[in-house]
């Protein structure tokens, strides 16, 4: 069992004229790693 990745998400709801929110996790605009003690959580930047 896999899971897809994102670019092949987004291409899927592309081909079908669908909107795709990906969801980041804390919310946090800006990198986490050095503020709280989770598991890094990608930032806006990464994902765009």
């Amino acid at each position: 069992i896999g899971e897809p990745e994102i670019p092949e998400i987004a291409q899927l709801a592309h081909d079908h004229n669908l909107p795709l929110v990906e969801d980041l996790g804390s919310g946090a605009m800006i990198s986490t790693d050095q503020l709280a003690p989770i598991e890094h959580e990608p930032t806006p930047q990464e994902c765009l």
